[in-house]
């Protein structure tokens, strides 16, 4: 009987050392595959960073850009400085709409559309298979940004890539630190202003469009304001545009939404 007891045991020992065994090697290969994505989309911006002729001639501040760049991938302050070369992702990825830029978190990715919203969850800008996937605008929104509401999709790493630190956005601090976001596009670049920052139904009427015309627009901003858990001045004004950020949480069920309206133009 003891005999017995004895092998009971050792399988036991033997099962729970395989399934530790298997986590390990599932947990280095994210590991790996999250490595992979950000180093492709940290080669793409350096291919891609056009940098202004009035900064190439700065070369006394060279270092202290260089040091910059070790907290954020490209130095913001009051207004956004990132110029892409937009051809160039065209030739890489002809999904290209776009390019984020965050002000208070190193979020920095090129912006795609799917022929669906399943395209990129598992695919890189590249095209390379990756569960990191790519920043994507939802398929039900025009590829110009210029609905009232356009969703941008990301998702929400461990590691903290692609829109694994919106997050942070929860926190007044960030947003009061710097509430701004770049978008930057073939035509121009926009910047916008972080007002809203919470926790959503993943089928919730947050993910509305509102195509320019559509009625209700104001009663859904004065609901995201009031959601919101963090606290700004800002009630967006009839006629801008909204950018809704989103992403996944610990609980299928519901999404982390951080919302930005537009604030000024550079076209």
């Amino acid at each position: 009987m003891k005999q017995k007891k004895g092998w009971t045991g050792m399988i036991i020992i033997l099962i729970a050392i395989g399934v530790i065994g298997f986590s390990a090697w599932k947990l280095a290969g994210m590991k790996g595959q999250y490595d992979q994505a950000e180093n492709e989309y940290e080669q793409l911006l350096e291919t891609v960073k056009q940098q202004d002729e009035a900064e190439t001639d700065k070369e006394t501040d060279r270092e202290e850009r260089t040091d910059a760049k070790a907290e954020s991938s490209i130095a913001q302050d009051d207004g956004g400085k990132l110029s892409i070369d937009f051809q160039a992702l065209l030739d890489k990825n002809a999904d290209t709409v776009g390019w984020v830029e965050f002000g208070a978190v190193p979020i920095s990715y090129p912006i795609v559309q799917g022929e669906d919203n399943a395209a990129y969850l598992g695919r890189t800008f590249e095209g390379q298979t990756n569960q990191a996937g790519c920043i994507f605008m939802a398929t039900e929104n025009q590829g110009d940004f210029s609905d009232w509401n356009t969703i941008v999709y990301g998702h929400n790493r461990k590691d903290a890539s692609m829109f694994g630190r919106l997050r942070q956005y929860l926190r007044q601090e960030t947003v009061n630190n710097n509430p701004y976001v770049w978008i930057y596009t073939p035509e121009g670049s926009c910047r916008y202003e972080i007002f809203a920052a919470y926790m959503t139904e993943a089928e919730g009427d947050t993910y509305q469009v509102f195509p320019q015309g559509a009625e209700g627009f104001d009663a859904y901003l004065e609901k995201a304001v009031a959601s919101s858990e963090i606290e700004t001045d800002i009630l967006p004004e009839e006629g801008k545009k909204v950018i809704t950020f989103s992403t996944c949480t610990s609980n299928e069920d519901h999404r982390l939404v951080v919302q930005a309206v537009e604030s000024e133009q550079n076209k």
